[in-house]
Parts: structure tokens; sequence; C-alpha cells
């Protein structure tokens, strides 16, 4: 099973667009027999600016500007890049 990883600033208030980006993730990635549920996970980090989604601890996808806009679309797009390759 793949592991998918959202980390995101704790501090800068973007909690809830991790948690869209995860909702997203889910429903795009429900087809698919080597991603579980429960392996897409959000990690706060303690680090200033930051908004990847990582896939088996490799970054496949990151925020330029967070705080402004964070696509979720383009998350999914790399992850699934990512399983497909």
């Amino acid at each position: 099973m793949s592991r998918i990883e959202i980390e995101y600033c704790g501090a800068c208030r973007i909690g809830s667009k991790a948690v869209t980006t995860r909702r997203t993730l889910l429903s795009w990635l429900r087809e698919r027999p080597d991603v579980d549920h429960e392996d897409v996970t959000l990690r706060p980090s303690s680090e200033e600016d930051v908004f990847c989604v990582s896939v088996d601890g490799e970054r496949v996808w990151c925020a330029n500007n967070p705080e402004r806009r964070v696509d979720a679309v383009a998350a999914v797009n790399a992850v699934r890049r990512q399983l497909a390759g």
C-alpha cells in the first residue's frame, strides 16, 4: 500500500486547506486498490510556508504560496502520476 502525506505549516492557519486537499485526494483515489484511506495523512509542520504532498516519503507536489492558494487538483494529479510511474 502506498502512503500519502500532506505536510502543512501548522502555525499558518492553513489546516483547512490540508483537510480539503485530503478529501479531494480520497475522492479521486477511492478506486485505487493500492491506496487505503487511512494511508492518506495530515502532518502539521513547524516549517514556515510549507504545503507539500508526498507519496511513500517522496515529495511530489508543493504549493508556492500556501497562504494564498493551494490547488488540490494539481496535488491529486501529481499523486496520480507518481502512483502510475
